[in-house]
């Protein structure tokens, strides 16, 4: 990949870059400088996988691995070898594994230890300890998948099957620079990298971004609050890419123990995060927190939103340069006259198509992607999500679910909140079921009464309280 191998020729010649650390994995408690890491495991891996393959390029290779060097090994060397990457979560794959293989035609898989047995190949090639290469049983042939794009992504899954989209080298570059530009990262910079790797946000929030910017990457393989703040204070993080529950678990469970001096950008993705816990986060650790807003389609980002003093639920924040936008009526698809309607996006963060069955779909129509977010839009620009409209599939409702949602999260007791609507044809009225986990007990007529005390025409259909919601591999509730 023509962007990488710039990247190695780069540090090849530049004796001070080289010598910087790229990568300090927590768990290891290991280090390692641009010049040892990349032409010593990336390079040595690219020409693994050429020798394998032969005189073939453009293969699908899937990478099965946690957050480690051995992901970023594989994330490099796959692109630089010219082959197409497939990103697969470990857990994904253990409920679907061979399936997967099949349904996308893998070529190549790069994976630990704990995979091997788990797949049928007729070729091992052991690489390090616990970081294997395996060649598929089926014949390779050369299929050009590399014409449409570099990488497969998967969408969550949060209303649906998930979905197989390409990346390709725009989008890769264009959102890259787009994470070097709002997070102000520069060689001085240290980004904690807790989210998953093999998801759009982690993948691009945390390493491509790092290699753009010659960053250092300090490795978590997944949430613990006591270590990631004990790496944040130890190393000096000052990019903090997370999701919804990390802020919420900082916010229960801090006690000023670790010094979070060095945070410059604390930023939340994957989906909004309730104002409240915004709020509360800044007065207990006095950091602000940024939110962007992005779906696998568009290469996880179009939107920022730098939090401040104030702000509105749902703020997504301006468009990121060369992004259009624009609210569509949900039926006619044409823009409507009122600052609310379905998003649609344009623009090099946009990814062209969709990969699945086999097949290759467009994702747009005429260049422009159908979020399938009901948004609204202000006088100075800004966006604001009010939530997918197809859990909603009316603009006339009122309240949002979103607003619903956002003031449950004032009870101190409720640890995640949905509230879904119905739409009563035969009484033209809507209905609400609200569902609720809670970390303390807090009786249902009491939330019911909050909840009325607030919105007094609400008709509420039902309030569950329970144990646990049903979320998806990037811990998203699945509605």
């Amino acid at each position: 990949m023509n962007i990488y191998n710039d990247f190695m020729n780069k540090i090849k010649k530049d004796k001070d870059i080289s010598n910087k650390t790229f990568i300090i994995d927590i768990e290891n408690n290991t280090k390692l400088n641009y010049k040892r890491y990349t032409f010593l495991d990336a390079y040595n891996l690219a020409s693994n996988i050429r020798n394998l393959i032969c005189e073939f390029h453009g293969k699908r290779i899937a990478i099965i691995l946690p957050n480690s060097f051995e992901f970023i090994s594989a994330y490099i060397g796959t692109l630089i070898s010219d082959n197409f990457l497939v990103s697969l979560s470990p857990e994904i794959f253990k409920e679907y594994g061979e399936i997967l293989l099949e349904n996308y035609k893998i070529d190549i898989i790069l994976t630990t230890k704990e995979f091997v047995n788990l797949i049928s190949c007729k070729y091992i090639k052991k690489l390090n300890d616990n970081f294997y290469l395996l060649k598929s049983n089926k014949k390779l042939e050369n299929d050009n998948i590399t014409k449409y794009g570099r990488i497969l992504s998967f969408t969550s899954g949060t209303t649906g099957k998930m979905k197989g989209v390409i990346i390709n080298e725009n989008n890769i570059e264009y959102v890259s620079l787009q994470y070097k530009k709002i997070y102000k990262l520069s060689e001085k910079s240290k980004i904690l990298g807790i989210l998953p790797f093999w998801h759009n946000y982690g993948m691009f929030a945390c390493v491509a971004s790092s290699i753009y910017s010659l960053s250092t990457l300090v490795i978590m393989k997944e949430w613990d609050y006591k270590k990631a703040l004990r790496a944040i204070s130890k190393f000096g993080i000052t990019v903090f890419p997370g999701a919804p529950y990390m802020y919420q678990s900082i916010v229960k469970n801090y006690k000023n123990e670790y010094n979070l001096d060095s945070l410059e950008i604390c930023d939340c993705g994957g989906e909004m995060l309730p104002l409240e816990y915004l709020y509360r986060f800044k007065k207990i650790t006095k950091k602000a927190i940024t939110e962007g807003y992005g779906l696998t389609e568009t290469t996880s980002l179009t939107h920022f939103n730098i939090f401040k003093n104030q702000k509105k639920a749902g703020c997504i924040g301006k468009p990121l340069e060369n992004i259009e936008c624009s609210l569509r009526h949900p039926e006619t698809k044409k823009e409507t006259k009122k600052n609310i309607g379905i998003l649609w996006i344009k623009g090099p963060a946009v990814a062209k198509y969709y990969y699945y069955n086999n097949k290759i779909i467009p994702t747009c129509e005429n260049g422009w992607f159908n979020t399938k977010d009901l948004a609204w839009r202000d006088e100075k620009d800004n966006y604001y999500i009010i939530g997918r409209y197809n859990d909603i599939k009316n603009l006339n409702i009122k309240p949002f679910p979103r607003e619903i949602e956002e003031y449950i999260y004032k009870i101190e007791e409720v640890e995640k909140a949905s509230v879904i609507v119905e739409y009563n044809e035969k009484k033209h009225n809507f209905t609400y079921l609200i569902s609720v986990v809670l970390n303390k007990k807090f009786p249902k007529y009491k939330l019911e009464n909050f909840i009325i005390e607030k919105f007094d025409n609400i008709n509420i259909k039902s309030i569950n309280i329970l144990s646990k919601f049903k979320l998806t591999y990037t811990r998203k509730i699945k509605k």
